[in-house]
């Protein structure tokens, strides 16, 4: 990775991992996801409709204070 590209190429800086005890949950968890006005979710998969092993993926942009300013990432 190029150092002088680092914040057009970094993809994440971070995760998390949220578990529901039933899939009927996860629609109440991302509601509430959603409603945040902290955060900007940049895509969604939802591999629970579209079957695969992982269930479900939401990646955000976050706002990250750094010595140059707030940067999103």
């Amino acid at each position: 990775m190029n150092m002088d590209h680092l914040e057009e190429e970094m993809q994440d800086i971070a995760g998390l991992r949220i578990m529901v005890q039933f899939v009927e949950n996860i629609n109440v968890v991302l509601n509430l996801l959603r409603l945040r006005q902290n955060f900007k979710i940049v895509y969604e998969r939802d591999y629970i409709t579209n079957k695969k092993n992982s269930d479900y993926r939401l990646v955000i942009e976050y706002p990250v204070q750094t010595l140059q300013g707030e940067k999103k990432f």
